[in-house]
């Protein structure tokens, strides 16, 4: 599912019944925002592997805690790392830590 999110979406999406929703933001290339059946909410940056198929998950940090604009901010930084790396990207592992750490 892709949508624009804003706070108030984020803070309607009722959890499923059963596993999760992850729902991509229309604003911002590779975030999205993930649902789960206990009500838990966070932002995740998700990126296909260079050469492959295969796509890969960073877990950004949980809502609220983790602000929409912050979300945006730190997808933003990733998605310039993952282009400038080469084909394997092997190292947006520990920079999406870093990310984490980073106020």
């Amino acid at each position: 599912m892709k949508r624009t999110l804003t706070d108030a979406a984020i803070r309607a999406f009722a959890p499923p019944a059963t596993g999760r929703i992850e729902i991509a933001d229309g604003a911002c290339r590779c975030l999205e925002l993930r649902v789960t059946a206990n009500g838990a909410k966070s932002f995740a940056f998700r990126y296909r592997v260079r050469g492959s198929r295969r796509t890969e998950r960073i877990t950004l940090g949980p809502y609220p805690d983790l602000s929409l604009r912050d979300a945006r901010i730190k997808a933003d930084k990733l998605r310039g790392q993952c282009c400038r790396k080469k084909p394997g990207c092997t190292q947006t592992r520990s920079i999406g830590a870093e990310l984490r750490g980073a106020g």
